[in-house]
């Protein structure tokens, strides 16, 4: 920082460039010199010399150096390597039942494509493995509504939603709304609000909803449980996904007004039991909006396309973003042209319609070998929690600048008979 602009400042970004490389050299420098010194210092034979003695005992601290360092390595795998994020990420896809593949774990775009071509081969068993993932994915959706089915159809929809529907029957017709006077409060300064803020007609319909919750309550303040969910079906939740916002965050507002007094008028078990069946409704819902896709029509939902729809108007709980997070880590990161199989048709024809049976026997050995390798559910695991076992003979491993260069000399003795 110190060196003049021009040429100076040239050679200051070279230092500074050479920096990280320097000090990642130190500690090789530093076994290099403590073997070549130790070595050096050993008794001379007939045929050595000391300098001689020193290099080789130099080279041989590298080496131990080298030897640790690579033990290390191979016992970590990539788990101090991989963004923090991808490996919460893979324990969360994991947890959930979700296999990953190790193309997936890496950000490399020569892996995306290698694992590609893998699956054109045949054998690969790579069509297999993306039917298993996507059957996973689907019942860890499915799971969070209570329908875990690795195909979620229109019949296991449809059951789904009879039974949750059921539940907030079961649940309602035996608890009443008790309206408070604070949430009689809460409701009134929602109307005062959209007086205030919103156009007449928008406004309005706001009111009518508190006037018409307020109403079905009888002198006590108690609304029945099969009223109350009948308008907050039939019309809050329908009004809360106008598209005109303000007015529907007030009737949002005043839905869960009307919740929180339905959850404190329920016993402590129906409104444990309510919380779960609105969650599982929410997931239901954006599920629904999920197999509007393309993969809907065979009863799956896109991994890459999930995470878009739990962002949207009415979201989904914490579960279904979750699973949406980790179908970010799923989706396809090359696109497919389709090429690669063309020019493997080709080749297998020999780009004349005559079968070629040494390239056929070529894909099959490379598909049933490379592919085994590529969709192996232990090959991610290493690389993002490494090899345990490993962990002891790793730390062993680090004494190796000492011990080759003492067995080094130790064997130049003994080969001079000393």
């Amino acid at each position: 920082m110190a060196l003049p602009v021009g040429d100076g400042a040239k050679v200051a970004g070279w230092v500074g460039d050479a920096l990280p490389w320097a000090a990642k050299a130190v500690p090789y420098a530093e076994a290099a010199l403590r073997a070549g010194a130790f070595s050096g210092a050993q008794p001379v034979t007939t045929g050595q010399t000391r300098l001689g003695n020193a290099a080789e005992g130099a080279a041989f601290g590298v080496g131990g150096k080298l030897v640790g360092a690579a033990g290390s390595r191979i016992a970590k795998g990539l788990s101090d390597k991989l963004p923090q994020a991808t490996k919460d990420l893979y324990e969360l896809a994991v947890q959930k039942g979700i296999p990953v593949h190790f193309s997936q774990l890496s950000d490399s775009k020569f892996v995306k494509k290698l694992a590609q071509m893998v699956g054109y081969l045949p054998l690969s068993g790579s069509g297999k493995a993306a039917d298993a993932q996507r059957q996973a994915f689907a019942r860890a959706v499915g799971g969070t509504f209570g329908s875990p089915e690795s195909a979620l159809t229109d019949d296991v929809m449809a059951a789904a939603r009879k039974r949750i529907g059921a539940e907030f029957d079961r649940i309602h017709n035996a608890n009443g709304v008790q309206l408070q006077p604070s949430d009689i409060s809460k409701l009134n300064a929602i109307a005062q609000s959209a007086e205030r803020n919103l156009p007449p007609d928008e406004a309005q319909i706001v009111k009518n909803q508190i006037t018409d919750l307020i109403g079905k309550a009888d002198s006590n303040g108690n609304i029945p449980g099969k009223a109350y969910q009948a308008m907050r079906t039939d019309r809050l939740m329908k009004l809360e996904g106008s598209s005109k916002p303000m007015m529907a965050n007030m009737v949002r507002g005043v839905r869960k007004v009307a919740d929180k007094a339905a959850d404190a008028s329920a016993s402590p078990e129906d409104a444990k039991a309510l919380a779960t069946a609105r969650s599982q409704w929410r997931n239901l819902k954006a599920a629904e909006k999920a197999l509007k896709r393309s993969e809907g029509a065979k009863g799956g939902i896109s991994p890459a396309q999930l995470w878009s729809i739990v962002n949207q108007k009415g979201g989904a709980t914490q579960d279904m973003r979750d699973l949406g997070k980790i179908g970010q880590l799923l989706k396809q990161g090359v696109p497919d042209s389709g090429t690669p199989a063309g020019n493997m048709i080709l080749g297998l024809t020999g780009g004349a319609g005559v079968f070629n049976p040494l390239l056929a026997a070529k894909l099959l050995a490379g598909g049933a070998t490379a592919g085994r390798f590529m969709n192996s559910q232990l090959l991610p695991r290493y690389l993002v929690r490494g090899a345990r076992s490993l962990e002891v003979p790793a730390k062993l491993l680090q004494g190796a600048p000492y011990v080759l260069p003492a067995a080094q000399g130790a064997m130049k003795l003994s080969g001079q008979g000393q």
